[in-house]
């Protein structure tokens, strides 16, 4: 083995879908295509084993790509982050990284020289469907249903045959049943989107069941949401757990924010994240997701974060290729300097050579929403604009 290369989150976890995709961690959730329907049966899936001896090998899969590449841009990658692993509940976005050796022997010896992981997943991460009242601009139809909406508009219209539209997605009775029957061996249950709170299946449905039957007491809830919902029945919810940790999407500040994630309002999302800055005690953190769009700006909202009093992660896109930082023009690369803070930004951006089809679907794609929504790319990030106007 090789503590170096090593990932525990083949042995600890795993990533499920409605679709029946999934994945060893959040950062590869759609990476495999399960034959299987059960957690344990996909938890001993060919894939999962395949990914487990890997590591055992020394190696390191094509398929945590995301994460090696973040490491050669100097970013901390989910994997490095996943040594905070303490007692089967990792943080994913705390930046104080331990000992990878010291937690590499930790997880051997509890996990891997005495087989242990064959028991089944300790942290269970699901994707519940698309379902969202967002149509965020770096998202796509299989994270939202308003990008469904949208697509089945404008498709036709605009030739957007580059996107791939879905059918909406929900949990089903059968996968909240296999969940439930599994849980009194969770210890971490990650519930991503679609919006978390927005699906019925998961709020109605899920967490009361688990509540139900007694596990939820031994669990730790981990909520990625968009924040703009909020209501007393989520807080009746959390309180039935171990702890709750939430994770709230906001990828700019006041006009820029409500650009990115329409049609969401900047002012409403910041009241509720108060609210539930207080029901997690604190275990809240913003997700900030970098696109071409909002990089020049990212001190600004880091100030104003700072003044939230509130912890932050920066994320990168990794899809569609139209959003991906690095598709911006490379003549356009050495006009950009960022700050010393996000100085690993700025050699991701310039160290991959650009693709001219994927910027000129990122022109496209900002002029048709822009028209749709009513909105202007160039007055919302006018300092981008200029730099690029000229490739328009």
């Amino acid at each position: 083995m090789n503590e170096k290369n090593f990932c525990i989150a083949p042995f600890i976890q795993i990533v499920t879908d409605t679709r029946q995709g999934g994945g060893p961690c959040p950062y590869n959730s759609q990476c495999w295509t399960f034959k299987e329907k059960t957690l344990i049966e996909k938890w001993n899936s060919k894939e999962a084993v395949s990914l487990r001896q890997q590591f055992i090998n020394g190696e390191k899969p094509q398929t945590c790509n995301r994460c090696w590449n973040d490491e050669k841009a100097g970013k901390k990658s989910l994997r490095q982050r996943l040594y905070n692993f303490s007692t089967g509940s990792p943080d994913a976005h705390t930046t104080n990284i331990r000992d990878p050796k010291k937690v590499f022997e930790k997880v051997y010896k509890k996990f891997i020289e005495k087989n242990e992981y064959n028991n089944g997943p300790q942290v269970l991460t699901i994707k519940p469907g698309n379902l969202c009242n967002l149509g965020c601009r770096s998202c796509n139809p299989s994270d939202s249903s308003q990008w469904v909406s949208m697509l089945n508009r404008l498709q036709k219209e605009n030739k957007l045959s580059f996107i791939e539209n879905q059918k909406n997605s929900d949990l089903s009775d059968e996968q909240i049943n296999d969940i439930v029957s599994y849980s009194k061996n969770l210890k971490r249950l990650e519930i991503f989107g679609g919006e978390p709170f927005y699906h019925k299946s998961v709020k109605d449905k899920l967490l009361p069941k688990l509540i139900d039957v007694g596990s939820s007491k031994d669990i730790v809830l981990y909520f990625n949401t968009n924040g703009t919902i909020y209501d007393d029945k989520i807080k009746q919810l959390a309180n039935n757990f171990k702890k709750l940790e939430v994770r709230i999407s906001i990828d700019g500040i006041n006009e820029q924010f409500e650009y990115l994630r329409y049609p969401a309002k900047y002012s409403e999302v910041i009241e509720n994240g108060k609210k539930l800055y207080d029901l997690a005690k604190g275990n809240f953190e913003i997700v900030c997701t970098i696109s071409p769009y909002n990089f020049l700006y990212l001190d600004e909202y880091d100030s104003a974060f700072k003044k939230l009093g509130w912890n932050v992660f920066y994320n990168l896109t990794v899809g569609p290729d139209y959003m991906l930082l690095y598709n911006i023009p490379n003549e356009v690369k050495h006009n950009i300097t960022l700050s010393e803070k996000f100085k690993d930004i700025e050699i991701y951006i310039k160290n991959t050579k650009s693709d001219p089809v994927a910027w000129k679907r990122f022109i496209k794609m900002t002029k048709i929403l822009d028209k749709d929504r009513n909105q202007n790319f160039a007055t919302v990030f006018p300092e981008f604009y200029k730099l690029i106007q000229h490739t328009i």
